[in-house]
């Protein structure tokens, strides 16, 4: 779990995972609480514009379908996750940014690893509350992030 939470931070691993964000983007991005009480899209999607993550969300949106040897039966279409949103507590932002394709909603107290590093690939594009670091580090004790 530390491993995965500690990939968030590392550009090279966010990258490698095929997540668009802007060159000069610094991580981990970190929003203030205010985030977790929006309950429109078009706010959530000014906020992710405004970040330079929302290229990221429209790679998500975009569904391919697979074809040829590797596709499966019954699934015509592959699920690409984008931005993983980490809130202290469930106050509405799941219905504005749960909107966009790819992009996942949690509260601090039921994170795991999968939300992380889903297909077992670390680095995946987490944005978290100010609250939501807080909450992660009584969660973890008093291990580094």
């Amino acid at each position: 779990m530390l491993s995965a939470v500690a990939a968030t931070s590392s550009r090279p691993l966010v990258q490698a995972r095929g997540h668009r964000i802007a060159s000069d983007l610094e991580l981990p991005l970190v929003v203030s609480d205010d985030a977790e009480k929006l309950t429109k899209s078009s706010e959530a999607e000014k906020i992710l514009k405004n970040m330079g993550v929302w290229e990221d969300v429209e790679r998500a949106s975009d569904r391919k379908i697979r074809s040829g040897k590797g596709s499966v039966r019954g699934r015509p279409h592959k699920n690409r996750v984008s931005a993983l949103i980490v809130v202290s507590k469930r106050q509405g932002a799941e219905k504005a940014f749960g909107n966009f394709s790819g992009v996942r909603v949690v509260d601090v107290s039921s994170l795991n690893v999968s939300d992380l590093a889903p297909g077992t690939q670390p680095g995946r594009l987490t944005i978290w509350t100010e609250s939501a670091i807080k909450g992660l580090e009584t969660r973890m004790g008093e291990a580094p992030v």
